[in-house]
């Protein structure tokens, strides 16, 4: 993987950009199995022709530092930043435990996150948080709670006063309880993912975190549209009926917010060429 540094970025951010590169190995880092199986293949496949600029690394790179900067506190029965594995039918999966309370059970992921995660990464912080659950059972622990406690990057309380709870996180830090899966449902997850990867399944749209491809009937002037439709020709019918003008349907043209921003393969994708 080539890093470059359009920017011309100073010291040490594209050396850390690179000291975080790592080509997938024959085990199944958790980000990666709930990941698409696309990216795990490309970056095994095209390592050598990838090329990504180090500023697409300074999200991860805040990360790493809240991260550190919240394990320098060293808490009593808290088990912090401790990396777990295990073999599922004989394939390796780890993951990194970020926060356990061991007598309560409480298991806390630390996070930063863009706002516009928020619209689509919701599901995978679940799967997440539940494969690190299983992990702790197998190495002993009893897990009774889960949750995710995100930092937004980017976060404005304008923003989160004109929009709605489902476009945009109505707090900079919010703690999110996740729903606790059993043993057997965590296992049939990893399966799921695991023969998904094997057969190198394409991208869904929801794992391309689509958006658009509607059309907004829209008020001129107007901050929300009056309605959002699948098909123009449902979108006309709307404007018939309800007697608007046809010059208010406006096209939301499809967009793929992962692939766009936040693939580390787009350079080398298929799809996107």
């Amino acid at each position: 993987m080539e890093i470059t540094n359009n920017q011309m970025l100073p010291s040490p951010l594209p050396e850390l950009a690179a000291l975080s590169c790592h080509t997938p190995s024959s085990a199944f880092r958790c980000t990666e199995l709930i990941a698409p199986p696309m990216i795990r293949k490309l970056l095994v496949e095209m390592w050598d022709q990838l090329k990504v600029d180090a500023e697409d690394f300074l999200p991860s790179q805040l990360g790493t530092a809240w991260h550190t900067y919240l394990s320098g506190y060293k808490l009593d029965g808290v088990l912090q930043e401790i990396r777990l594995k295990m073999e599922i039918d004989g394939v390796p999966v780890t993951g990194g435990i970020d926060w356990f309370h061991i007598q309560s059970g409480w298991l806390n992921d630390w996070k930063t996150s863009s706002t516009g995660v928020w619209i689509f990464g919701r599901d995978e912080w679940v799967s997440q948080l539940n494969v690190y659950a299983e992990l702790l059972r197998r190495a002993g622990y009893t897990v009774e709670r889960l949750t995710d406690t995100i930092l937004f990057q980017g976060w404005t309380s304008t923003e989160a006063s004109r929009k709605s709870v489902e476009d945009y996180p109505p707090k900079r830090l919010m703690i999110i309880e996740q729903s606790l899966w059993s043993s057997e449902q965590t296992l049939a997850f990893i399966r799921s993912r695991l023969d998904a990867h094997a057969l190198c399944v394409p991208c869904t749209e929801e794992e391309r975190w689509g958006r658009g491809g509607t059309f907004a009937i829209t008020k001129p002037g107007a901050a929300r549209a009056i309605r959002v439709l699948p098909t123009l020709s449902e979108a006309r019918d709307y404007c018939h009926m309800a007697k608007i003008n046809m010059s208010w349907i406006v096209e939301r043209p499809k967009t793929y917010i992962r692939c766009e921003k936040f693939c580390p393969v787009r350079s080398v994708c298929p799809i996107l060429k």
